[in-house]
């Protein structure tokens, strides 16, 4: 089965000192279409990312002479930097907000299980930095519209229900991350889908779609790394329904 090409014209240095990772992990994005060059420690990452500008960097945490960590350290607040993006087999909570708070934008956890998921969530991390406003709290066309259908009254009902609703969403998906639960994790973020797109909440769609996902993909590291987002999409959701309602 042929991959789609989905990585196209997009630049990426892959940094991992074990040589089968790194064979699979350059092979897998190659086929996604992806411009790959490739370092085994720190140091030669730091090198190449200031010779050759990646778009993307594919950092693995536990490197030799330089470890991932350090190379976030070093590039942290730096202008025009690329995606930084760590490989990691550790997906405790703490472990994923520390390389957060180290500059990392995104984390994919090993092993990787299908080429497709990596694609997937490569150009999430990529896009979801580089263009995070392309897509808006909510769509006035879609909302509009089903406020003049309802009327105000049944609209402020609507606003009241659905505040309630996703509340209850946002806390079982929490429990159904925490306990590993992936298909309780599926059926919840396959009803936000459905419940966002009806409104015009088009972030928290995508937002759901990308938790749905990551549990069908079995990524610990992602769908941790997504939840607390969900919090802010919520509350950020109701902010513009009260903005836009009559």
């Amino acid at each position: 089965m042929t991959s789609p090409l989905i990585l196209t014209d997009l630049r990426v240095l892959v940094a991992e000192d074990d040589a089968a990772n790194l064979d699979v992990v350059s092979q897998m994005l190659a086929r996604l279409g992806a411009a790959v060059t490739t370092a085994r420690n720190g140091v030669t990452a730091l090198e190449r990312i200031k010779s050759d500008q990646p778009d993307i960097v594919m950092l693995d945490i536990e490197m030799p002479e330089m470890s991932g960590l350090d190379v976030l350290r070093t590039l942290r607040g730096a202008p025009e930097r690329p995606t930084m993006i760590c490989l990691t087999a550790h997906v405790e909570p703490d472990y994923v907000e520390r390389v957060y708070e180290l500059g990392a934008d995104g984390a994919i956890g090993k092993p990787l299980r299908s080429i497709e998921a990596l694609g997937r969530r490569v150009l999430e991390i990529h896009t979801g930095r580089t263009q995070p406003d392309d897509v808006p709290v909510l769509d006035h066309a879609v909302f509009d519209v089903l406020a003049e259908a309802m009327g105000p009254t049944v609209l402020v009902q609507l606003a009241t229900q659905l505040n309630a609703d996703l509340n209850r969403c946002d806390a079982a998906l929490v429990q159904a991350i925490a306990e590993g639960a992936l298909d309780k994790v599926r059926a919840q973020t396959h009803i936000l889908t459905g419940v966002a797109g009806s409104v015009g909440a088009s972030r928290l769609a995508v937002l759901s779609a990308q938790l749905n996902a990551a549990a069908h993909g079995t990524d610990d590291v992602a769908l941790r790394s997504l939840a607390p987002q969900l919090r802010v999409e919520i509350d950020a959701l109701m902010q513009a329904l009260m903005e836009r309602s009559p």
